[in-house]
């Protein structure tokens, strides 16, 4: 199974926003980010990203959990691939 974990934008205005991770486990094609906004359903929330760039919590594997502590401080519109 194919799954691609995409860290959102914040939303909002907020003086400390957390972004949120996303995970989606459908073949995508072209940039993450349009899949994203064009099929919102395709994909479930997985965790969350503080204003600083850290992990705050994340639900999956242990593999995807360590690349993205790995890659931190994180950004939004980063993402991961897994076959």
């Amino acid at each position: 199974m194919t799954t691609t974990i995409y860290i959102a934008p914040a939303a909002g205005d907020t003086h400390h926003p957390q972004c949120r991770i996303y995970a989606c486990s459908v073949p995508i094609v072209g940039m993450v980010r349009d899949h994203y906004r064009a099929n919102p359903d395709a994909w479930f929330e997985t965790g969350l990203m503080n204003h600083r760039g850290q992990l705050v919590c994340f639900h999956g594997p242990d593999e995807q959990r360590q690349d993205l502590l790995d890659s931190q401080p994180l950004m939004a519109g980063l993402h991961f691939h897994y076959d």
